[in-house]
């Protein structure tokens, strides 16, 4: 419970949030961090009959919905 407890608390005081700008002020200041080189894509699709072929495990052999694949 403890990780649990301290995420929770730096989550809900923005440690997370403050952490995050000062990094991207350090790499802004060094030069490491061009902002033309970002993409974001907020796709989102299911693969609903598993794409080409099925998948298999280490084993070799074939997935069965029942092993969830």
């Amino acid at each position: 419970m403890t990780p649990w407890r301290r995420l929770r608390d730096r989550t809900e005081v923005a440690v997370w949030l403050q952490l995050h700008e000062v990094l991207l002020t350090e790499l802004r200041a060094s030069g490491l961090l061009d902002i033309d080189d970002v993409a974001i894509d907020g796709s989102h699709v299911r693969a609903l009959k598993r794409g080409q072929g099925q998948a298999r495990h280490v084993t070799g052999r074939r997935a069965t919905s029942s092993q969830g694949v």
